[in-house]
């Protein structure tokens, strides 16, 4: 069975400090690979370039984010050129 084709994928993870949710995160963008990734209620005050790697894989090169205000919020929207 081959994957859908996912142009944008938008995901509300209720945090992302748990490794088992970046875990699932990199298992779902293994199988599906969409091109723009949104990730909403990351709960992360700083987002870098390992955090990316660590959830979406190195397909991304690019992203964005929001950091998250005491432990409200956060978005990241990553993208593959």
């Amino acid at each position: 069975m081959s994957s859908p084709n996912l142009e944008l994928v938008c995901w509300n993870v209720h945090g992302l400090n748990s490794p088992a949710k970046k875990k699932a995160l990199r298992e779902f963008t293994d199988t599906t690979h969409p091109a723009i990734f949104c990730i909403q209620e990351t709960k992360l005050a700083c987002i870098d370039d390992f955090t990316v790697m660590q959830c979406l894989g190195p397909a991304y090169d690019g992203f964005a984010y929001l950091p998250a205000i005491e432990t409200r919020g956060g978005i990241l929207v990553a993208w593959n050129s």
